[in-house]
């Protein structure tokens, strides 16, 4: 087997143009990649298919339809993840215990020490309440509105 620095710049393409085929890229996408028309990529990936012998052409299809499936599936995952994100409000309910409440409302992430581990980066710090004018006063572990 040659270097791969014994190989032209053609032969060291077709590879790349293979190795995302592979990879289950679609002839679309490698074009977009590679900077090449997608009936370039097309016939480049035929001559190279029809090449090989008639077994190892269906175990390249068949690597190339796998690939291009659990590609499908991680694309579905990570689109549906990204549309999952919390908001910073919904957070907080969420986590009550990790807050405290201020006097005038205001709802805010209690010290590591407090807390007794340490807090991601996107954990939200504080949550300012809209309406400063009620005011929570704690008497006897009842909470009583002052207006």
């Amino acid at each position: 087997m040659r270097i791969l620095d014994e190989l032209s710049e053609r032969e060291k393409r077709q590879l790349e143009i293979m190795d995302l085929y592979n990879d289950g890229y679609t002839y679309k996408d490698i074009g977009r990649i590679m900077f090449m028309n997608e009936n370039t990529i097309k016939g480049i990936v035929k001559n190279w298919i029809d090449s090989l012998p008639a077994p190892n052409r269906e175990i390249i299809r068949k690597i190339h339809r796998q690939a291009s499936f659990s590609r499908k599936d991680i694309r579905k995952a990570i689109d549906y993840e990204a549309k999952k994100e919390i908001g910073d409000k919904a957070f907080i309910l969420k986590n009550r215990s990790i807050y405290n409440t201020k006097r005038n409302g205001d709802i805010v992430l209690k010290d590591e020490s407090e807390i007794g581990c340490s807090v991601s980066f996107d954990t939200p710090r504080k949550l300012i309440n809209e309406n400063k004018e009620i005011e929570y006063k704690n008497l006897k572990d009842e909470e009583i509105k002052l207006e």
